[in-house]
């Protein structure tokens, strides 16, 4: 698939246009295609919004459910907003919110957020709302898109500010070192709360590719999608192969 709109908001749009059936998102709830994806996005930005989503405002994207996150990262870049994600158990939620001037956050319903902070259900995302629909208002390509937690050198829970072009050029040397294709099946089997494991989706909707998605890793259920010659694609870190 060409390469012909250099950003985040483009590529969806080129594979929502270009391959619409190519499966975008598959994980244990269903597939969605580019093009349901596309159009799920406008109805959840405007069920969003409904609900008291502030338009480029930074949210906190909080879940055990790594199609959730999915979902919201890609809801991010359709609205417009920057997303910090975080998993329910990571420590420092509050000051790292705080310090991020974070005032609201999709997240799931048994989530203990800390006081100030609004919850927007994180349950939304797992269907797919009928009614009206809200077009794409993106962020700026040099605005900070995602904010990535960092332990930092004091070992304090710090957030890493990536903007969309960070996003698209590592992305574009990512997959032309991998010579990437829109035919490609890539395993997203790591944690959505950090950069290499949202780096899959974007890789994968820059050339129209399909993402898997695991809540966890499970060796024998990867060996059973390999069997099957299901995939093509696999991201693992050493502690993964061990086992």
């Amino acid at each position: 698939m060409a390469d012909s709109a250099h950003s985040l908001i483009g590529w969806l749009a080129t594979a929502a246009s270009e391959v619409p059936t190519q499966p975008a998102l598959c994980d244990n709830t269903g597939t969605l295609s580019y093009a349901a994806l596309w159009d799920a996005l406008g109805r959840w930005r405007h069920t969003y919004i409904d609900l008291g989503l502030k338009a480029h405002a930074p949210v906190a994207v909080i879940s055990r459910h790594r199609h959730r996150i999915a979902r919201a990262t890609w809801l991010a870049v359709y609205a417009g907003f920057p997303m910090l994600p975080l998993g329910p158990s990571q420590l420092g939620l509050a000051g790292l919110m705080r310090s991020c001037g974070i005032h609201q956050a999709i997240a799931d319903a048994d989530v203990e957020l800390p006081g100030g902070i609004r919850r927007l259900p994180a349950a939304r995302l797992d269907q797919l709302p009928a009614g009206e629909s809200a077009g794409p208002t993106p962020l700026r390509a040099n605005r900070a898109q995602l904010l990535v937690s960092t332990a930092g050198t004091e070992a304090r829970p710090r957030a890493a500010m990536l903007s969309g072009d960070n996003l698209v050029s590592s992305t574009r040397i990512s997959c032309a070192a991998l010579e990437l294709q829109s035919d490609d099946n890539w395993l997203l089997c790591l944690p959505l709360t950090h950069i290499a494991g949202l780096m899959i989706l974007f890789r994968c909707a820059s050339v129209g590719a399909a993402v898997t998605i695991h809540d966890f890793f499970d060796a024998s259920a990867i060996q059973s999608e390999i069997a099957e010659g299901r995939l093509t694609r696999l991201s693992l870190v050493p502690p993964m192969v061990d086992s």
